[in-house]
């Protein structure tokens, strides 16, 4: 009975002590993002330990119940039953474990039931990764299979030594009860609000570590699985009209007029993480984006924008579909919205414009190629284009390649022709590594690598004055950067938004006006006397209707509203106000973005029950 009780408690023991060592290691792999002392480090293990144990005790659940069975009937082979469980298991923890801690740099939120789209479609995600990063991985998650599933292994018993029936009834009662109230206690830790716990201090970073992956992985995964209607409903429906009023109204008409035809060619860049830190004119580093600097003068830069999302799948669709973005649901990924979504696309095509998409990368992920067939994209290139023939393994094709291409597109087309390119890049996507090397840091040298592309791109299609003369250029991204920024950080949504070209009145002009990404679509379309009534989430910004400047940007376990009054930002899960910004005016930004946040999912069911 001895050696059962000191096997399975050794088993938690062992899960708690891999649970400690990744926590440390989350740290540190981190640190860049938030400097931390070792007193810090000892402040995450002690509020994360409770959170650590419950989990260990599930995880050694299935162990516990073999080891009862093994009680009940003498003589099963424990080692010989546990051994592939162990393997299984420690493969799935070291998978989950140490991919969020990979994955936080870029996505600056715990690992959460976001990771299931992901994984169903991992094309987007592992387009730019090296072979050495990738069995860089590899090898850490089979030597934790090796270390943590062999020292399971090791301590299994081969089979248990029962010497006295009375003694192994009591002690098959004691297990058995002892079991259950373990369970039931691991039980109350994981209220559906869990994410509470661990939130100790004002540092993100900190108060992320201290919470068990598994731990958030569970408590996501019950808001996630809620029905569209009833997830994040915290406020009455009255009140969340209130503050939702105003925000999002009827845009059309324009105070401003930007150009100098009413039908130039449109064509869209859509820049892969570019975030305002890499933009000197908006406060970032010098040196890294100097073409981008040069279109600042030559044409129109939107100071105040904001990216609507954290990853492409969404930024493509606010981008070309004017969408707001959902914390826990990728429209990209719900085929069924598909034909009930505005976009660009069928807007120009229905003006007489020809429509195509070209991305270096792979446009089968995410079902990227699906979604933009649905959205008028009939014709569309990814890195399988640039292959040389006959290659069965495919990378995705440098900016350098990609931008060229669709010069030549351009230069192809006849001039009386109207069209619109949308042209989305891939370079600067993780691990940030381009094919040369103009900046010592990895991070600035692929944005500026990028940024090099597009402006021979520009070049190229100066060197064509009828092209360039007709031609509005918007420069976008997808959404921003985890670099030397955070969620916790007001300013990690601020993105660059350029407009150049010909086509344009004037250059040198700065627009200050707050906004987001998926309001481009409904700006441009004013500025084309195209109508933009089906665009319900994008706003005109030089309508006189839009009296309310603001933005809402959202990433799985949060948001953020922006508005003239300052900036708050909320993490959803754990009930926690991340930035609060002045607070005279602190609750009512929290009340709209929670207005608006009800309001996105409740209407996102209606669209879906249609």
């Amino acid at each position: 009975m001895k050696q059962a009780t000191k096997y399975i408690l050794t088993v938690i023991l062992m899960f708690i002590v891999f649970s400690v060592i990744v926590k440390i290691v989350f740290l540190y792999y981190n640190a860049k993002l938030c400097p931390f002392q070792l007193t810090d480090v000892l402040s995450v293990l002690w509020h994360g330990f409770i959170m650590d144990i419950s989990i260990s005790v599930i995880t050694a659940a299935f162990s516990w119940f073999v080891t009862v069975a093994a009680l009940f009937i003498p003589g099963i082979p424990l080692r010989i039953v546990l051994a592939p469980w162990y393997m299984l298991q420690t493969f799935l923890l070291a998978f989950l474990y140490w991919g969020d801690v990979m994955l936080y740099e870029a996505w600056g939120f715990k690992l959460n039931y976001a990771i299931f789209s992901y994984m169903s479609s991992p094309g987007e995600g592992t387009a730019s990764l090296t072979w050495w990063y990738i069995i860089s991985r590899a090898l850490l998650v089979v030597g934790t299979m090796a270390v943590l599933g062999g020292g399971l292994i090791w301590a299994t018993p081969k089979r248990l030594k029962l010497k006295d029936r009375c003694r192994a009834r009591l002690g098959k009662t004691v297990l058995v009860t002892a079991f259950l109230c373990l369970l039931a206690s691991a039980y109350w830790f994981i209220p559906q609000d869990c994410c509470l716990r661990g939130y100790y201090c004002d540092k993100l970073l900190l108060n992320n570590a201290t919470q068990n992956p598994f731990y958030t992985l569970m408590a996501s995964g019950f808001e996630s699985n809620r029905n569209l209607y009833d997830q994040f409903q915290t406020m009455e429906q009255e009140e969340a009209a209130e503050y939702f009023h105003g925000l999002y109204p009827s845009t059309e008409g324009i105070s401003d007029t930007l150009l100098r035809t009413s039908s130039p060619n449109v064509l869209i860049v859509q820049l892969e993480s570019q975030s305002s830190i890499f933009i000197e004119e908006l406060g970032g580093f010098k040196g890294v984006t100097p073409r981008q600097s040069q279109l600042i003068g030559e044409g129109i830069l939107f100071e105040q924008v904001y990216a609507n999302s954290f990853r492409t799948d969404r930024g493509t669709v606010s981008t070309f579909s004017g969408n707001i973005s959902y914390p826990t649901t990728s429209l990209m990924l719900t085929p069924e919205a598909y034909a009930k979504l505005p976009s660009l696309a069928k807007s120009l095509a229905s003006a007489g414009y020809t429509t195509e998409y070209v991305y270096g990368g792979n446009l089968t992920g995410m079902q990227a190629n699906k979604y933009l067939r649905a959205v008028g994209y009939t014709r569309q290139t990814d890195m399988h284009h640039f292959a040389p023939k006959g290659t069965k393994i495919v990378s995705a094709a440098p900016d350098s390649l990609s931008a060229q291409h669709v010069f030549q597109l351009i230069k192809q087309k006849p001039l009386e022709e109207k069209w619109h390119i949308a042209y989305q890049t891939i370079t600067s996507h993780e691990p940030f590594q381009a094919p040369s090397r103009t900046l010592e840091n990895d991070t600035l040298n692929v944005f500026a690598y990028t940024d090099a592309a597009i402006g021979r791109l520009v070049d190229s299609l100066k060197t064509i004055p009828q092209v360039w003369d007709n031609l509005l250029m918007v420069l976008i991204p997808d959404h921003s950067c985890m670099f030397h920024r955070s969620y916790e950080d007001p300013n990690y949504f601020h993105i660059p938004m350029i407009w150049c070209g010909g086509a344009l009145r004037e250059g040198g002009v700065r627009v200050d006006k707050i906004m987001n990404q998926s309001d481009m679509a409904a700006t441009l379309l004013a500025q084309l006397d195209i109508p933009h009534a089906d665009y319900p989430w994008s706003r005109n910004v030089f309508s006189p209707a839009y009296t309310h400047p603001s933005a809402y940007s959202t990433w799985p376990s949060g948001y953020i509203f922006v508005d003239q009054t300052g900036t708050s930002s909320y993490d959803l899960f754990a009930d926690y106000i991340i930035h609060g910004g002045d607070s005279t005016f602190m609750e009512k930004r929290l009340a709209h973005g929670q207005a608006i946040l009800q309001s996105s999912y409740t209407l996102l069911d209606q669209l879906l029950s249609e």
